[in-house]
């Protein structure tokens, strides 16, 4: 060996070889363990959820003899599935048995050219699967490996299509597996816009999958997969759904040609009321859902896109479905200084906040109305709307005689005094803007005057033109869990949840009650079970994270 050229072994350790071995044994029946290990810039950003395990299956599944429906919203990683999927059969497919024959459909020539374009990246470039697999570009082999047709090292082949009339009569060849029809032809996102404008544009997709696509499938290992999501109340996607759902209601399931696995963004049962929560959460998918209905009018979009309704329910964000009806009474208990609601004979401890929208804006005094809403929250973050007050052409606080005495009407400072006594907040939040400014100076010069330092109220400036978005936000998990609780006689504020979108001309009341549960938190009472009374809960309170 030459001077000055130290040795060294390029060889892994044993043990750390095992391990990867191991790792890619694994990747052989779990398509998103292969993902994870493999393809980490698509399979690593969030959590997978349940579904996506329950779509991986399905896709290595070769017992059945059904044709595969994937149909889920938008951006919930169908596509990248199925690109994991291609890679991970042709990359483990074994060498003797014939190679695989796929087809890739797509809408569009651009997007079968970027579907073509992430094959290539990782074959050639991701250093995981070439230390894995080896070279399994077919161009180094002298195979073909165009925009349009990949072959591997291994004779598998993948066929990439932006018009689906274009896999009539296709075929492969291998010297084990002689001529090949399909094995897979995966349909991905093949319907849009403007491919379903008319009736007959529907029926030509629909004739040319059950006339030429199926019909050119193996006839023992050929599956049709089709990804999607409803673009129209007749389309072939629509139709499938159809087809499942009469196939359940007349119990016939077993005989339906098609297995279908399909979810709706909206998941009640599952983490978080979504269907992915670690990738679009419950406010995420508000804030998409304003965005169609700010931008567009209406949130039709939104419910095609991610709800699988191509006849959406309107603008409306929320109905009278996501709140409940209460007539609690309210009562102070003096001796632990503490809130109660009484319902039905039912006792239970609550704290009350307090939020306000000032209408003070010289141009809007005859339209807009000041609100003060108070609200109560117990253990288990039900939200009760107690008192609101809601006033046009009011003051920010009363005229006043020389010993303080009220003259005339209230303000909307003695208002929030008033009603902050009434029901012993804990705090209140007030807007706080320019034109409403004068309402803060006035309760701070009154919370001087009459030595109230008692009174919490936090100064929250608006989201301007982003109001209604974080009024959603805010109070979109509340409702859609179904914890806010009116009083029957609420119509204004009902109304107001009710036809919450682009349309409705004041939120005012809404706006209120989003103050009033800005800066809320929970009771820290619990009932003793020996003397059935109410004791605080020192467990639960806020301790130092110094202390043991």
């Amino acid at each position: 060996m030459p001077k000055g050229v130290k040795k060294f072994n390029i060889t892994p350790p044993p043990k750390r070889l095992a391990e990867e071995e191991r790792a890619i044994e694994i990747g052989r029946t779990d398509l998103i363990a292969f993902g994870k290990l493999f393809l980490r810039g698509d399979f690593c950003k969030a959590d997978s959820a349940p579904y996506q395990y329950e779509i991986a299956d399905a896709y290595m599944d070769k017992s059945s003899g059904k044709q595969l429906a994937v149909i889920i919203p938008r951006g919930h990683i169908k596509s990248t599935l199925t690109k994991a999927f291609i890679l991970q059969q042709f990359l483990y497919h074994p060498k003797n048995e014939p190679p695989l024959f796929f087809a890739w459909v797509a809408d569009r020539l651009d997007k079968a050219y970027r579907n073509m374009d992430y094959i290539d990246m990782q074959i050639r470039f991701n250093t995981r699967l070439i230390h894995a697999f080896g070279d399994m570009c077919g161009k180094t082999y002298n195979r073909k490996w165009t925009e349009h047709d990949k072959v591997f090292r291994n004779s598998c082949t993948l066929v990439s299509r932006s018009n689906i009339k274009n896999l009539r009569g296709e075929t492969a060849a291998s010297v084990i597996g002689g001529s090949q029809r399909y094995n897979r032809v995966i349909l991905d996102d093949i319907e849009n816009e403007e491919n379903t404008k008319t009736l007959d544009s529907i029926d030509v997709i629909k004739r040319v999958i059950t006339n030429a696509i199926y019909p050119a499938l193996d006839v023992n290992s050929g599956r049709l997969i089709f990804n999607g999501t409803p673009v129209h109340p007749t389309s072939f996607c629509q139709s499938i759904l159809d087809g499942y759902n009469k196939a359940i209601k007349e119990n016939r399931l077993e005989d339906y040609s098609w297995q279908v696995i399909t979810y709706a963004a909206t998941q009640p049962d599952m983490q978080g009321g979504v269907l992915w929560h670690a990738y679009y959460p419950r406010e995420k998918l508000d804030e998409i859902r304003l965005f169609y209905v700010d931008t567009y009018g209406n949130d039709s979009g939104y419910f095609q896109e991610y709800e699988l309704q191509p006849q959406a329910k309107g603008a409306k964000v929320w109905g009278a479905e996501h709140y409940q009806i209460h007539n609690v009474s309210y009562q102070w208990d003096e001796k632990l200084h503490h809130s109660f609601l009484n319902w039905h004979g039912d006792i239970f401890p609550v704290n009350c906040f307090l939020g306000c929208d000032p209408a003070t804006d010289i141009n809007t005094r005859g339209s807009d109305r000041s609100v003060i809403t108070v609200v109560a929250v117990d253990k288990d973050w039900r939200i009760f709307v107690m008192e609101e007050i809601s006033k046009l052409s009011i003051p920010e606080i009363g005229m006043r005689d020389k010993d303080g005495n009220i003259v005339g009407d209230k303000g909307v400072v003695d208002y929030i005094i008033d009603l902050y006594d009434a029901f012993h907040c804990k705090n209140g939040t007030l807007e706080d803007v320019a034109m409403t400014r004068g309402v803060w100076q006035s309760f701070q010069a009154e919370k001087l005057r009459s030595d109230r330092y008692d009174i919490v109220l936090r100064p929250e400036k608006p989201a301007g033109r982003e109001k209604r978005n974080k009024i959603v936000a805010g109070l979109g998990k509340h409702f859609y869990q179904r914890k806010i609780y009116l009083r029957q006689e609420h119509f204004s504020l009902r109304h107001q949840i009710e036809n919450m979108g682009p349309k409705l001309g004041h939120d005012d009341e809404v706006e209120a009650l989003f103050f009033a549960t800005r800066n809320m938190y929970v009771p820290v009472l619990e009932k003793t079970e020996k003397s059935n009374t109410y004791v605080e809960d020192l467990v639960s309170r806020s301790r130092s994270w110094i202390v043991r």
